[in-house]
């Protein structure tokens, strides 16, 4: 990237740099449309014949811009290998300085910040964020004009997909109305939590909209379904689909302990589902195990137990609550499993006896036996 900042006078992504056979760097561009476009911008085809013809029929001069770079990035290097007197650390005074670049270099009309000369906006959430924790110490009007005039632009603006949820990565218009049709999830995570913070500041209706729209957009479009499911997920969700038998989930159910524990131990246990502590909530047990401690007692489930059961059952199978995930040869899974549930579906073996993988489980805790039967 340095070298093609001095060769080009600029960086940024896409970096194509074209390098002699010994890696040295003698030209270097970013995007290059695939023919000349409407803009003059010369195609790709176009850069490759130019570089074709100056390696065959000007190695020279080429080799010479070779060493003009190499040059230049020698000074460089040798200017940041010399500076011995390191600056002290002022956060306070970076934090001000960097607060009064970025209100300096405001769009008023239209909010936000951009390079001179471009007409490219990003939303730049860490600035955002930057400024609403600002905003919380100082109460600065102009700080205040800043970021609601940015955050209003960006909610109404076509950067925002208003039909099929959550924002594209950045607006190639100045008034945030035409959006490059990208969308990251990074780029989603960062302004939820934005405009989350944003609401609870200013209290502005439009920012828990767009919260909650983004988090809808992540939820039905950017998770796998199965896999890994938090069990405060579970829990509310049961609140709200299943209230009737929560309760239920609370009281103490037969559960298959699979001898898990010791030789001489009972095949069953009695546990609740949830518990609370006052600080976290945890849980135990799938509901497989409780169906299969049913059984070993031989006990019959009765009507309050398999409504819970069930429920149980069409929340933790729902989509949108589980990610997906493999593990390779070598690789360790470190699960909480009193806050995470956790299934192992579709698991192929290595055929070969040499290769067949082995399970470990190691208790992590600080009472009881600390060894698993497994």
């Amino acid at each position: 990237m340095l070298a093609r900042q001095l060769i080009a006078g600029s960086g940024g992504w896409p970096n194509n740099v074209f390098l002699t056979p010994d890696l040295q760097a003698f030209y270097a561009g970013s995007y290059f449309p695939p023919q000349r476009d409407e803009h003059g911008r010369r195609g790709f085809i176009d850069i490759m014949t130019s570089v074709h013809a100056a390696w065959t029929d000007r190695r020279a001069d080429v080799m010479a811009s070779v060493a003009q770079v190499q040059r230049a990035l020698q000074r460089v290097n040798d200017s940041a290998n010399n500076e011995t007197d390191q600056p002290p650390i002022e956060p306070v005074r970076w934090i001000n300085t960097a607060i009064s670049s970025l209100l300096r270099s405001f769009d008023p009309l239209s909010g936000g910040g951009s390079p001179p000369a471009s007409p490219t906006k990003f939303p730049q959430s860490p600035v955002l964020l930057l400024l609403l924790a600002e905003y919380e110490k100082s109460n600065d009007d102009s700080v205040a004009q800043a970021l609601t005039q940015t955050l209003d632009a960006i909610a109404y603006g076509g950067i925002q997909d208003h039909l099929a949820g959550g924002f594209h990565r950045y607006s190639t218009t100045p008034d945030w109305s035409v959006p490059h049709f990208e969308k990251m999830l990074y780029d989603n995570a960062q302004l939820l939590r934005v405009y989350a913070q944003a609401h609870a500041i200013f209290g502005n209706p439009l920012y828990k909209h767009t919260a909650i729209n983004i988090a809808h957009y992540l939820r039905t479009r950017m998770m796998a379904p199965g896999g890994l499911i938090s069990f405060d997920s579970v829990h509310n969700r049961l609140i709200e689909q299943h209230p009737k038998v929560l309760p239920r989930l609370y009281q103490p159910f037969l559960i298959d302990s699979q001898r898990e524990h010791a030789p001489d131990d009972r095949l069953t246990s009695s546990v609740p589902v949830f518990e609370f502590d006052g600080q976290a909530l945890r849980t135990r047990l799938a509901s497989s195990v409780i169906r299969q401690g049913y059984a070993i007692e031989d006990v019959e489930i009765d009507d309050d137990t398999s409504a819970a059961i069930a429920a149980l059952d069409a929340v933790t199978e729902s989509d949108g609550l589980g990610k997906a995930f493999d593990f390779a040869q070598g690789q360790i899974q470190i699960v909480n499993n009193r806050r995470i549930g956790h299934r192992r579906t579709g698991y192929t073996d290595w055929p070969e006896p040499a290769r067949k993988r082995h399970l470990m489980r190691i208790w992590l805790r600080n009472h009881g036996r600390s060894f698993y039967m497994g």
